[in-house]
């Protein structure tokens, strides 16, 4: 079954900002802030994710990225309105879906459409304990040689040898 996580964006940077955790003074920093922390978190666990904003414009604005995409809601509809929306449009298609908020009926709704909640301290919780593997992961890479022709395709390789004879 396919996962997904769906992320109530401005939940997530109040809880961080409160808890001292995230440093930012304008918003527009704290969501680029978000955006890079989610990236290599989506990156390195080759998780699907959805971050959900307030739109302020007068259609939904959606950026795109791999593993992650970003959405702010249209003008007259709200960031808990659209993840309840999508919750139950990918639960009805089969996914797996965790929404991360710490809001409460919000919370309750997720509950009714059968996905899964999870707090914004959980969340960050796993951001963490990622990040740690992934440094662990990386400090093991760079103890072993990376030779170039581990990965190479054979016919390459033999264009690279018959280049190098005299």
């Amino acid at each position: 079954m396919k996962r997904l996580i769906i992320i109530d964006g401005y939940n997530l940077l109040s809880y961080g900002r409160e808890r001292r955790l995230f440093d930012f003074e304008r918003l527009e920093d704290g969501r680029d802030f978000l955006k890079g922390l989610l990236m290599n978190f989506a990156g390195f666990q080759q998780q699907d994710l959805i971050l959900v904003y307030d739109g302020a414009g007068k259609k939904e604005d959606i950026e795109e990225y791999k593993h992650l995409q970003i959405v702010y809601s249209k003008k007259d509809e709200t960031a808990d309105t659209y993840i309840e929306k999508a919750t139950d449009t990918f639960v009805r298609q089969g996914y797996n879906v965790t929404v991360v908020t710490s809001d409460y009926e919000e919370q309750k709704c997720i509950f009714g459409s059968g996905a899964i909640r999870l707090s914004s301290r959980e969340f960050l919780e796993d951001l963490k304990n990622s990040k740690r593997k992934e440094k662990n992961y990386f400090m093991d890479q760079a103890g072993q040689r990376n030779y170039l022709d581990a990965d190479m395709d054979e016919e390459v390789m033999q264009v690279l040898k018959a280049m190098l004879r005299p």
